[in-house]
C-alpha cells in the first residue's frame, strides 16, 4: 500500500502550455520521479482549470486562499485498487482528509463516486464508492501505516516541488522564485 499526491489533467483550450499532450481524466503523480513534461501538465492543468495564463495575477492568486482550484489529491493505492478524490475535490482538502482521519471521522472526498472512510478497531477501511453496495473496492490499513504512508507521500511532493522549480526557473522570468513560493503555499506543504 502507499499514497501519493496528484493532479487530474485537464484541459479546455485556454491557451495554456497544454498542446495536445494529455486526455482528459489522466492523473499525474507529484512524485521524485515526475519530469518536466507532467510539470507541464500540472501547471498547463492549473491554469486551464482556473482559466488563467501564466503571469503575475495567477502567481498572486496562489496566495489567496479559496481563490483558485485543482482537482487531485491524495491516492490511496495497492497492487489493484486506487481510489482518490473525485469530482468537486480540490486539491487542497487533503489537509481535511488528514484532519478528519486522525479523529475517526470519515471525510468528504467529493461525489460521483463517493469515497468514505469506516473505522474498525485499529483499522481504516477506504471504500470506493459508499453509494453503491455491490463492485466496490476497498483499501484497509492502520493509522500508524496511515500516518507513515502519509509521511511518505508528503516527502514525495517535496521532491516534485523541487523539479518544479526547474521548471520555474526555465519557464517564469518574471519571478520564478515567486511562482515556487506561491505553489508551495497552494499545496499547503
Amino acid at each position: 500500500m502507499r499514497f501519493c499526491f496528484v493532479i487530474e489533467s485537464f484541459y479546455c483550450n485556454t491557451g495554456s502550455l497544454l498542446s495536445n499532450r494529455l486526455s482528459n481524466n489522466s492523473l499525474v503523480e507529484m512524485t521524485s520521479n515526475s519530469n518536466l513534461n507532467d510539470i507541464d501538465i500540472f501547471i498547463g492543468s492549473f491554469l486551464s482549470f482556473n482559466q488563467l495564463s501564466l503571469d503575475s495575477q495567477f502567481v498572486d492568486a496562489l496566495f489567496i486562499k479559496g481563490e483558485l482550484a485543482l482537482a487531485g489529491g491524495l491516492l490511496f493505492k495497492t497492487n489493484d485498487v486506487s481510489i482518490g478524490a473525485s469530482c468537486c475535490a480540490d486539491f487542497q482538502d487533503w489537509i481535511n482528509i488528514v484532519k478528519d482521519v486522525k479523529r475517526k471521522i470519515s471525510p468528504w472526498m467529493g461525489h460521483d463516486p463517493s469515497p468514505w472512510f469506516e473505522f474498525k478497531d485499529e483499522n481504516i477501511i477506504l471504500w470506493s464508492n459508499e453509494g453503491k453496495l455491490n463492485h466496490h473496492n476497498t483499501i484497509m490499513f492502520t493509522q500508524q501505516e496511515f500516518d507513515y504512508e502519509l509521511l511518505e507521500a508528503k516527502k514525495e511532493l517535496y521532491c516534485f516541488l523541487n523539479i518544479f522549480k526547474l521548471w520555474a526557473k526555465k519557464n517564469y522570468d518574471i519571478n520564478p522564485e515567486r511562482l515556487f513560493a506561491g505553489i508551495q503555499n497552494y499545496l499547503l506543504i
